[in-house]
């Protein structure tokens, strides 16, 4: 029989947002309905011998775990065609482990803070990295934190150095049993932060903040995806040449660490980037700073940069982008930024 307790984490809380400094009517649809977000109370589980794989899917306890460990909160479009398929991969993964003979290991105090998402750097930061501040309270000191195999990209090792001597990295040819679990579910919805997270984020590394180099620092910056592997601006030489012309500086995060992006983008005021990942780095800009995100027609759910400028008081603007793609998901497009109405709104800031 299992056996589990359900505590509270978190109140619920409710956040309101402004419109954009450079807001159009006609955009309403993208913006309106978040302009008031509820967040419900949280919890957390406390669990006893809670089984979970090399790779960190939970084993059992499925009822309880598996809608926050599939963060079905994250999903917009066609949702219940995308549950359905997360849910039939998940059970892909059980029968698997029924046939497959690993090794057991037993951890007696563990928490486990990853969903499905956690590999990737948005969600990582977004989702992961408020959780790993809370490790920090007196509640969880006795806990390990739990890291599966595949969260091995250096940004996740640079984040958990504060933790180093709680960390427990799984093995992919293991299983673990962890006798007394805590497992942290979603905190709010995916891309739809809560205040005190973001904050509890930037705390967590307050160290990183010091007096850069000369060489790192620009008052404006772009944020090119051109050495990423997919979603390119397919106009981006054109539109490079006007940044230039107003003195941008050009970065590319993919290839810099963490701490570097941290004291870049920490020092701008304004920074222009497409919808992705590397804009979750302006949590670490300061107040009113200027933001401005290119992002994709027709897709009223790519709110979460428009979120975070909201709660970190920063001046956020937009432009609606052409994009092309094939099987119509934004994070598989490309877009083409109209050059004349960027134009307009670097002249608004």
């Amino acid at each position: 029989m299992f056996q589990y307790k359900r505590k509270i984490l978190l109140n619920s809380e409710l956040s309101k947002r402004k419109l954009p400094k450079n807001f159009k009517i006609e955009d309403s649809i993208y913006f309106n309905h978040e302009l008031l977000k509820k967040f419900e109370k949280v919890y957390y589980y406390t669990l006893r011998n809670l089984l979970i794989t090399g790779e960190g899917s939970p084993i059992n306890y499925r009822r309880i775990i598996i809608p926050h460990f599939l963060a079905f909160s994250s999903l917009s479009g066609q949702i219940l065609f995308k549950k359905i398929f997360l849910i039939l991969n998940m059970f892909k993964i059980f029968f698997f482990h029924l046939f497959k003979k690993k090794k057991t290991k037993i951890i007696n105090y563990g928490i486990v803070l990853h969903d499905r998402n956690s590999k990737g750097f948005f969600h990582w930061f977004n989702d992961i990295m408020p959780k790993v501040a809370l490790c920090e309270k007196k509640i969880f000191k006795r806990y390990k934190i739990l890291i599966p195999c595949n969260l091995n990209n250096k940004f996740h090792k640079e984040c958990l150095r504060r933790f180093k001597n709680r960390i427990v990295y799984l093995n992919k040819e293991e299983n673990y049993i962890i006798q007394n679990a805590v497992y942290i579910p979603e905190l709010s919805p995916s891309g739809n932060p809560r205040l005190k997270s973001v904050i509890n984020t930037r705390n967590y590394f307050r160290n990183y903040f010091k007096k850069s180099k000369k060489k790192y620092l620009s008052n404006r910056i772009y944020i090119s995806r051109k050495k990423s592997d997919r979603r390119f601006i397919t106009n981006e030489d054109q539109l490079v040449r006007l940044l230039k012309s107003m003195k941008f500086k050009i970065y590319y995060f993919e290839k810099m660490s963490l701490k570097k992006q941290i004291k870049i983008i920490s020092n701008a005021k304004t920074v222009i980037a497409m919808h992705g990942a590397a804009l979750v780095n302006i949590i670490w800009m300061k107040k009113n700073s200027n933001v401005i995100e290119l992002r994709p027609t027709n897709d009223i759910f790519t709110n979460c940069f428009f979120s975070y400028s909201n709660l970190l008081n920063l001046n956020y603007y937009y432009l609606i982008c052409k994009r092309y793609n094939k099987v119509g998901f934004t994070k598989d497009s490309d877009y083409m930024v109209d050059i004349e109405e960027l134009k307009k709104v670097l002249t608004l800031i």
